[in-house]
């Protein structure tokens, strides 16, 4: 399913349980994903849903509680690192994820991450030293080494999130600069977008 370029906002419960459901590819037009929109609560094992492509927009910074709780056909997910704040159960049982990239965070509610007990590897848009003070370490591990700064890989382990195992942390500092380049790139043509529009509202009144 793709949803139509120009939508801004996607309701509560807009997927839940919606168990034939296999891919979803959000334009960069969405801002906000309501609560539960793809929680799988009630389908489990059923659920279909191995590709989300979240949309890449700047004021898209939140994953609401439940957003993937229980979708089990996961396997990898991507979110933007315009995201930055976590409700209880964003991820919760997703029992096929193997990879989970995500960004630099700022608030994790209680029990943000739980039960991704497959997870082998994190990709964290951001340098270890962040990693180390971020509150997602809590939930994924972190570690004592001493890093290879060739690779940007450390195994990281203790997170609640993968019953303290030990996993993949692969970190890009080179990578946060193009980031904040594409998220002011996209800001600013989002900006144009909007006074095109009132320009051509004002016109029409005119008119």
């Amino acid at each position: 399913m793709v949803i139509k370029d120009g939508v801004n906002i996607i309701p509560a419960n807009c997927f839940k349980n919606a168990k034939e459901l296999t891919e979803i590819i959000f334009p960069d037009s969405v801002i906000s994903i309501g609560r539960d929109a793809f929680n799988m609560n009630e389908t489990q094992s059923m659920s279909k849903l191995t590709t989300i492509r979240l949309p890449r927009n700047p004021r898209f910074t939140t994953i609401e509680p439940n957003t993937f709780f229980r979708a089990k056909a996961l396997d990898n997910l991507v979110i933007p690192p315009s995201v930055k704040t976590y409700g209880t159960w964003s991820l919760y049982e997703n029992d096929s994820l193997k990879t989970l990239t995500l960004g630099v965070s700022t608030s994790c509610a209680d029990n943000s991450f739980m039960k991704l007990n497959n997870l082998t590897t994190v990709n964290y848009y951001g340098t270890l030293e962040q990693w180390k003070s971020d509150q997602l370490s809590t939930y994924f591990g972190t570690t004592s080494e001493t890093p290879d700064s060739s690779i940007n890989t450390v195994t990281i382990s203790g997170g609640s999130a993968v019953s303290s195992k030990q996993i993949t942390l692969n970190y890009n500092e080179e990578y946060i600069d193009d980031i904040q380049d594409d998220l002011l790139k996209l800001e600013i043509e989002l900006f144009i977008e909007k006074m095109c529009e009132l320009i051509t509202a004002y016109h029409n009144q005119i008119d």
